[in-house]
């Protein structure tokens, strides 16, 4: 997690939880997108057929019915029962056909209903995961944008410690000083690199100065050096920042900005 936040913290349970939930609703909604194509490919065309033979007995039974009636027209009575019982028996498989074809179309209706009932809790859950989603995402927003304007607060604040340190003349204070009329600020240091290789670094006011100058007393003030990649190290010098071959008792070599020999 970027941030120690306990909304955020929370709101990232809560996402991760539904979307759990969404990836097992997910999975049973693929199953039963399965079985209801199954069904539909097993069903359908028997629904379509048994509708195509409704059709025929039907047509059938109007047939036969119609002639008997014009063989009863016509005194016929033989052949106004034989067509009789064949506009009966169309009937009656018609009545069959309807029976069945209604309990596949039932069947369908089911089997549809569910696959309906578990796409719709797959949806919800999805809702569920992405209203969370977008939650966290907002939140998370919202800390990267408080992040950078403290960030440009603080630098702010640094710049301008930064110009009260250079304005700063006070005995004893400069760039490494923490008090509050000074600060912390790289805008009133100076750095260079000497002939053997060595970085010295300290206050610009006192850059080119000799040492134990009426402007600069003895030990008032601190510099630091970099030697032999052993990091630079801030202590109170006897000699000046500012000059190479000074005196400096806290160095190794006894001399600031020289290498310690080995």
């Amino acid at each position: 997690m970027p941030f120690q936040d306990a909304e955020l913290d929370s709101l990232a349970r809560s996402r991760d939880i539904y979307r759990d939930i969404r990836d097992t609703k997910k999975q049973r909604l693929d199953q039963a997108y399965t079985k209801h194509e199954y069904a539909k490919g097993m069903l359908n065309p028997r629904i379509d057929s048994l509708g195509t033979e409704h059709d025929r007995l039907y047509s059938a039974m109007i047939d036969a019915y119609s002639r008997a009636s014009n063989a009863f027209t016509y005194k016929d009575h033989e052949g106004a029962k034989y067509w009789s019982d064949e506009g009966r028996r169309s009937k009656a498989e018609m009545n069959d056909v309807t029976a069945e074809r209604r309990q596949l179309i039932d069947q369908m209706r089911v089997e549809r209903t569910a696959f309906h009932d578990v796409r719709d809790a797959y949806r919800a859950a999805k809702a569920d995961y992405e209203r969370y989603q977008d939650a966290f995402q907002a939140r998370l927003e919202w800390l990267k944008q408080d992040a950078v304007k403290r960030r440009a607060e603080r630098d702010r604040g640094r710049s301008q410690a930064g110009v009260k340190s250079t304005k700063s003349t006070h005995p004893g204070h400069g760039p490494l000083c923490d008090c509050k009329r000074c600060g912390s600020s790289s805008t009133s240091q100076f750095e260079r690199t000497l002939s053997d290789g060595s970085i010295i670094y300290g206050d610009k006011t006192q850059e080119g100065r000799r040492p134990n100058t009426p402007a600069r007393p003895r030990g008032s003030y601190k510099h630091g050096h970099d030697w032999d990649g052993g990091g630079r190290v801030p202590h109170d010098n006897l000699g000046h920042a500012a000059v190479e071959g000074a005196r400096c008792a806290a160095c190794p070599s006894g001399y600031h900005a020289r290498r310690p020999k080995k």
